[in-house]
């Protein structure tokens, strides 16, 4: 593209530079016609031969500048147009390469929901564990007050003595609470 910019820049200078030649050696004809007239001269004078020959030449140069200039004008449309199509290339590749980062980003997303599910059934099933023990401490515990009431030993002791596991009430079931894509919460297995 800067080649092609450099050509159509010194293109377009030969041609002005041969346009004003032109002008140049018109000018000179013309003021030599007024000179051989003023001298009494004539129109087969060889000086005015010499200033025709000089403006064709000066033409034919002008003419060929401006062939290179449009040559040269060319090409630098035809280089726009492949630059243009690389430039579009790289946005376009850019562009895969985000919907691809997009699309892995996404797959990774859904892979951690995934894995959290996983691990939201694992507390569940440890909490629902810990409760089945809780339970079984409770039963335990109304077993030794049962005891306690028949068992003279026991029954001296203090309520703070007894061998209770005093395992208290069994607990709520987490609430685990994700951001999904929609930005709103939501609640995955929740149990109470």
């Amino acid at each position: 593209m800067n080649e092609a910019i450099e050509t159509l820049t010194k293109a377009n200078t030969t041609h002005f530079h041969a346009l004003n030649a032109l002008e140049a050696a018109k000018t000179e004809r013309d003021s030599l016609i007024q000179q051989v007239a003023a001298d009494g001269g004539k129109p087969s004078d060889p000086r005015l031969a010499k200033a025709t020959d000089a403006i064709a030449t000066a033409s034919t140069a002008a003419e060929l500048a401006d062939a290179s200039r449009l040559t040269a004008q060319r090409d630098y449309y035809v280089a726009q147009v492949a630059d243009l199509a690389r430039q579009r290339d790289v946005i376009l590749e850019k562009h895969k390469a985000a919907n691809d980062a997009a699309a892995a980003a996404l797959q990774h997303v859904h892979d951690l929901v995934a894995q959290a599910q996983e691990g939201i059934k694992a507390l569940h099933a440890a909490e629902s564990a810990r409760n089945d023990v809780i339970t079984e401490g409770q039963n335990f515990d109304a077993g030794v007050e049962r005891t306690a009431v028949e068992n003279p030993i026991m029954a001296a002791m203090h309520r703070s003595d007894l061998p209770r596991a005093k395992l208290g009430m069994p607990l709520g079931y987490s609430q685990i609470t994700v951001e999904l894509m929609t930005g709103k919460p939501g609640l995955f297995g929740s149990r109470k």
